[in-house]
């Protein structure tokens, strides 16, 4: 019996449909799907995944930069009673036997430039909640906000979806088989070196990220690379070895 696939989903940008629909059109059922970012829920989290996880499907996500966009998108996946469990974001998750480690959301210059050698300023969410109670009179504090109070706040909402230097500094050296991102090696060219960096100390085999919005196998860049890598494209799906789903 061949053993079901983890899928890596594509940005999908508010539609759900076409997973189930690859899955009848297939035959066949994966142990699990991860979502790479910007899945732009219009309704909660778990009611987008119900027909999956009817079906025996777990879903699982990590966040992209447009899931932070409104606040709508912040509470509908945030503020979801699934968010803490499906969550990969900074942490190694074993699924279907396999040791996931997520990395979600983007970089943003204001937060790291992890092109930089210098550790920045702010490079936890803690103080970047502290830097922003520094600039408010003490009734406007945040001290530790609520999902409802970062969804009106558009700054503390918007860094929902950046990556610290210390996400990735706590993955660093980990051990994983799978790196799954939003944000691309350097083998793209709009890709990081932190994030090559990243996966080589974690001695993954395959990564994949979203993003980018087009699907393309990096095999070319594998001796380099010393893993496997695979950008996932828009509302595109691959297994975890990387054969390709759907166009």
């Amino acid at each position: 019996m061949i053993k079901p696939l983890i899928w890596m989903l594509g940005d999908n940008h508010g539609n759900f449909d076409h997973v189930m629909e690859t899955v009848k059109h297939t035959g066949e059922t994966p142990a699990a799907v991860i979502f790479l970012g910007d899945l732009e829920c219009q309704s909660s989290f778990s009611d987008c995944i119900s027909d999956l996880e009817n079906n025996g499907i777990p879903a699982y996500f990590i966040p992209g930069n447009h899931d932070t966009d409104s606040a709508e998108n912040y509470l509908n996946l945030y503020g979801d009673k699934l968010f803490q469990e499906r969550n990969l974001h900074g942490k190694v998750t074993t699924i279907a036997g396999f040791k996931v480690a997520g990395l979600g959301g983007v970089f943003r210059g204001q937060i790291w430039n992890p092109d930089s050698e210098e550790v920045p300023e702010i490079r936890n969410w803690p103080t970047l909640v502290a830097s922003q109670n520094s600039k408010r009179p003490n009734r406007l504090h945040l001290e530790h906000p609520t999902v409802e109070q970062i969804s009106r706040d558009g700054l503390l909402r918007k860094h929902s979806s950046t990556i610290f230097y210390d996400d990735w500094l706590n993955l660093y050296g980990q051990q994983a088989d799978i790196l799954v991102s939003h944000e691309a090696p350097d083998c793209h060219q709009h890709g990081f070196k932190a994030m090559t960096g990243l996966a080589q100390s974690m001695r993954v085999k395959w990564a994949f990220h979203g993003h980018h919005h087009i699907h393309r196998n990096y095999s070319e860049h594998t001796a380099q690379l010393g893993f496997q890598a695979f950008s996932v494209g828009f509302r595109s799906i691959v297994d975890q070895y990387g054969g390709q789903l759907t166009k």
